[in-house]
């Protein structure tokens, strides 16, 4: 088998292996969707976008400190993240309504989303496709992951920054530019 026949059945290999490393962890997570928020940190900070949310659509937009109120609990508004967050909670909200589902899909999908982001990082940075995979393998293995990777929006904005400003490193052009401004933007806002 030559080497570029072998490069490719490796990258086959390592894109399923990444496929079925989503396909696990939405499998492994799917009995902790329908959990209620319990006292974990998950618990707190779902907790914490939950009361935004509703506090959005209850005293509005200004009332509600633009989504940063902590009523009745506190008069002074506190955000633990930056407002990115807390606004694609308000328009997840805004189309599917208030409820524990909506709270917790945005958390849960871009855990999923940020397992593929990690390998096509590593192989944008030249690395083989099957060690990356192997690698990607091992993390989403570990215990932290499993409990904090719902949580993936801290790393997935990062992941998209990335990418974004490789973009522009390959080829600039206005559009990359504009890519990079936005994915930069995420990364900062979440």
């Amino acid at each position: 088998m030559s080497q570029m026949a072998a490069t490719r059945a490796d990258t086959r290999v390592a894109r399923v292996l990444v496929a079925a490393l989503v396909a696990f962890l939405a499998v492994s997570w799917w009995p902790a969707f329908g959990l209620p928020l319990g006292d974990s940190h998950e618990g707190r900070v779902l907790g914490q976008f939950s009361l935004h949310v509703a506090n959005f659509w209850d005293l509005g937009v200004v009332g509600s400190s633009f989504g940063a109120s902590w009523e009745p609990f506190s008069d002074v508004p506190y955000t633990h993240h930056p407002p990115l967050l807390t606004f694609l909670h308000l328009l997840v909200s805004a189309v599917a309504g208030q409820g524990l589902a909506q709270v917790k899909v945005i958390s849960y999908a871009a855990g999923l989303c940020t397992i593929p982001a990690l390998w096509w990082v590593g192989r944008r940075l030249g690395l083989r496709a099957l060690p990356i995979a192997a690698a990607v393998a091992a993390l989403v293995a570990t215990p932290w992951w499993w409990v904090y990777g719902r949580l993936g929006l801290g790393l997935l904005p990062n992941l998209a920054m990335i990418g974004a400003v490789w973009a522009v490193a390959e080829a600039v052009t206005p559009r990359r530019v504009r890519l990079a401004t936005g994915g930069s933007f995420a990364a900062v806002a979440a």
